[in-house]
């Protein structure tokens, strides 16, 4: 047997050889951010998202009662905005309903006096007029479903 023939496979293709990463590849500018994604792309996104907000943490929380502190805070907001949220569907479908009884923004201002209040009132106590913000709601309502 000659020394320069392997007894193993013959490769006739002389072409063929090992590759390293194509030229592109290495010319694009790869960032850490695309990196930490492929890594872990087996996440979920919102897993992905609570990791990045505990990277974030203020600098304050030193201890884990501080982060035990933050996290309540975070639950409470997150489940205070769902209630909103629950809130204005139900008021939504009440201002379907007194659409449905043929009231718009302009007749229930003139029902409820709105323009007077307007004159009268300093915005403090608009605020916290009941009717005020019955009409102001049920405008924004009004608009955002382009009647």
């Amino acid at each position: 047997m000659n020394h320069n023939q392997s007894p193993g496979y013959k490769n006739d293709n002389i072409n063929q050889v090992l590759r390293g990463p194509e030229r592109n590849s290495l010319d694009r500018d790869a960032t850490d951010e695309d990196s930490v994604r492929e890594e872990r792309g087996f996440l979920f996104e919102k897993v992905s998202n609570i990791f990045a907000s505990l990277t974030k943490l203020d600098p304050r929380l030193k201890t884990v009662n501080d982060l035990d502190q933050w996290i309540k805070t975070s639950t409470t907001n997150w489940y205070l905005k769902a209630q909103v949220n629950q809130l204005y569907r139900k008021l939504y479908k009440e201002f379907e309903n007194i659409k449905v009884l043929g009231w718009n923004p302009k007749l229930l201002k003139e029902e409820l006096g709105i323009s007077k209040k307007i004159e009268t009132m300093s915005h403090s106590q608009l605020m916290q007029d009941d009717n005020y913000m019955l009409w102001i709601k049920f405008t924004e309502f009004w608009i955002s479903r382009k009647f």
